[in-house]
């Protein structure tokens, strides 16, 4: 999540086999069960929430949350240092993952991984045809494959179709007939599970989906709060150190008073009127302030932007920011605090 770059999207997608919205919303009787449902699930699960519902990512911050001791030095250097101006506290449509729904009639395909070898070795996994990772010049382009069936989740980093010279994480690889990919995951149980996976393409080893601001989130109704803690790529990530959910790091600082471990959870303070705050002029920014007050933003990546569920796969849906790009007012930025992840990181017994 390291470059933003031109986001082409006027490209033909299948908006049926997208993961999008659908008939289980948020408060739809039978949404606990196709969290935790195994090889029952329907694809109409898929439209609801994702994750298990004790997962980190479906747990709410308790009231008198307990905040980290130097919580105010690393707040000092996020809105000095690392965020200058609030400016990763937007969404990033760029090296996020398009996401697509898999069934059982959905075609194998091999996927050739190039990393840390060419054709290192081969997986077969169900990609949805006419689905594709991102838009042109995405230097990152990853995919997630949900399969309703069993909950489990493919989750693919620097994806590349049939005939495309692959992208590279080390190796330089030729084109072949098969898609190519640097990563590749699968989780079972993916969607329905906890949201985390060694090997998984994200530096935290957090699944592509967790945390995901989604097309379902993003047409709430007025006054509404996304019911999900929030993915966030930030730039200052504490090299060797990683709390639950994050299972590794690819943090380059070395100052623990400045930077964050992969996996902390950042919360906006919750005594704000999102519904009044002067600066958020927008609907989603008012829903999105509330979200960081009862969710929060989970550190998932070394990058800068919450993450979202790549434009290309939404169908004909434009986010609320779209065209352009846009993020929470900058004077929100200094009300944020560092969630004391020794104390609570919202992991079942603790």
């Amino acid at each position: 999540m390291k470059t933003l770059v031109v986001l082409i999207t006027s490209i033909a997608v299948l908006a049926a086999q997208s993961a999008g919205d659908g008939a289980l919303g948020a408060n739809h009787p039978k949404r606990a069960q196709c969290l935790t449902a195994g090889r029952g699930a329907s694809p109409r699960c898929l439209a609801g929430k994702w994750y298990h519902p004790t997962s980190v990512w479906n747990t709410p911050i308790p009231a008198q949350a307990p905040v980290a001791p130097n919580s105010g030095s690393l707040i000092a250097s996020f809105n000095e240092k690392w965020c200058k101006g609030g400016g990763c506290l937007g969404p990033t449509p760029v090296s996020v993952p398009s996401v697509w729904t898999a069934t059982r009639t959905t075609p194998l395909v091999t996927v050739q991984i190039n990393y840390p070898s060419c054709n290192a070795r081969q997986v077969r996994a169900p990609i949805p045809p006419g689905a594709i990772a991102s838009a042109p010049l995405d230097p990152e382009p990853s995919m997630a494959v949900m399969v309703p069936r069993g909950g489990v989740e493919w989750d693919f980093f620097k994806l590349t179709p049939p005939g495309a010279t692959p992208l590279s994480s080390g190796p330089v690889c030729p084109a072949t007939g098969n898609w190519a990919a640097t990563v590749a995951a699968r989780a079972k149980p993916g969607w329905t599970g906890s949201g985390s996976l060694s090997g998984a393409p994200r530096a935290s080893g957090t699944l592509l989906g967790s945390g995901l601001i989604r097309p379902r989130d993003t047409r709430a109704p007025v006054g509404a709060t996304w019911d999900h803690a929030l993915a966030f790529a930030y730039p200052g990530t504490l090299a060797r150190a990683r709390v639950w959910p994050a299972l590794a790091s690819d943090g380059p600082c070395t100052d623990a008073a400045s930077c964050l471990p992969m996996g902390a959870r950042l919360q906006l303070d919750p005594s704000i009127d999102c519904a009044r705050w002067p600066t958020t002029t927008a609907e989603w920014q008012r829903q999105l302030c509330r979200t960081l007050q009862r969710y929060g933003m989970i550190v998932v990546d070394t990058g800068s932007g919450l993450l979202v569920q790549n434009p290309v796969s939404v169908g004909s849906y434009a986010y609320p920011w779209a065209p352009g790009w846009a993020a929470l007012p900058a004077d929100l930025a200094p009300h944020l605090r560092v969630i004391d992840w020794a104390r609570w990181t919202g992991r079942r017994g603790g």
